[in-house]
């Protein structure tokens, strides 16, 4: 795997494609960010669900390794973290760079996230949608 290449969000709205090319640029020549938002499709509201970000991820791979992981209980149950840790650790291992959606209610953001219901972070790229 060859280290991701940072990419900035082209829109305040495309942190769906800069993350899935982040993603993709471990493995293969990621397509732009325009082509990502087309395929998704990413439009002003932003990419719908996690699940299209990995159906673009498996196509462009020609791979099924990619899986919507959702965290239905808030705040997740230990096992819940506990599964989403090994899912995490065993992407990283087989070479494959996750997108994570972080979607939370404002009075329960993870440490370091501002006080709004999304965070689009495209310096970090996963499969995961906690």
């Amino acid at each position: 795997m060859s280290r991701p290449r940072c990419a900035y969000q082209q829109t305040g709205y495309w942190c769906g494609p800069a993350a899935t090319r982040i993603a993709l640029s471990a493995r293969i020549s990621p397509p732009s960010q325009q082509q990502l938002a087309n395929e998704l499709p990413t439009d002003e509201n932003g990419t719908d669900w996690i699940g299209q970000v990995t159906r673009v991820l498996n196509n462009h791979l020609g791979t099924g390794w990619y899986e919507t992981k959702e965290m239905p209980n808030d705040p997740p149950t230990q096992a819940q973290r506990d599964l989403l840790w090994r899912d995490v650790v065993l992407d990283i291992d087989n070479n494959y760079p996750i997108v994570a959606n972080i979607v939370a209610p404002a009075n329960n953001h993870p440490p370091g996230y501002p006080n709004y219901t999304t965070r689009c972070d495209p310096g970090h790229a996963g499969d995961v949608n906690l």
